[in-house]
């Protein structure tokens, strides 16, 4: 007697969600009507497009290394012509300039990005903060290492009219070389 009593006593539960649910499906059915097809007055159109204002675009010029054809241990520098947002912060531009050089530079050299900062000194220097992992990503040897070093110096020199020469740390202290090769006390241009 018992398991008939829970059996009707579900049932009956279940048959009171049902009807509750009819019934409220059915009170809602017409005020939905005068809605459809039509926003409400008061509810903006979401899907309406956002229009941003253009911003300037500047053109800059990117140096990159590339081995030679008929003599691998000598470097091309070549250049590329990129479009950047004008009126940016300079140490994003000269960040983003860098790490393109690198980038652009990618057979030699398969770096996510290589650069960890780039600080400017009154005296038209800039100081190149590379990343402590580049050495170990850089691939060849004194000719990739003097390519890396040339790129992102020339391309900072190009692009920016108070930038004199280039210095580089490695992983924000000074260091004797890059990947044992060419001296980082050296200025770049």
């Amino acid at each position: 007697m018992k398991f008939f009593l829970k059996i009707c006593v579900s049932l009956l539960l279940v048959l009171t969600v049902v009807l509750v649910t009819l019934l409220t499906y059915r009170s809602e059915k017409p005020s939905n009507k005068q809605f459809q097809g039509v926003a409400p007055p008061d509810i903006p159109n979401l899907l309406a497009p956002v229009v941003l204002a253009q911003k300037e675009m500047q053109t800059v010029t990117i140096f990159y290394f590339q081995a030679s054809q008929e003599t691998p241990e000598k470097v091309i520098l070549k250049s590329i012509q990129k479009q950047f947002m004008k009126g940016e912060d300079p140490g994003e531009k000269a960040l983003f300039l860098a790490r393109s050089s690198i980038r652009e530079s990618g057979f030699l050299a398969k770096i996510q990005t290589g650069v960890e900062q780039v600080f400017f000194l009154q005296d038209g220097t800039a100081i190149v903060d590379l990343e402590r992992k580049l050495p170990a990503q850089l691939k060849g040897s004194l000719t990739s290492e003097l390519g890396l070093l040339r790129s992102i110096a020339r391309t900072l020199t190009i692009n920016f009219d108070s930038i004199k020469r280039v210095r580089f740390i490695l992983g924000g202290q000074d260091a004797e070389t890059l990947a044992g090769h060419i001296s980082l006390a050296t200025m770049f241009r």
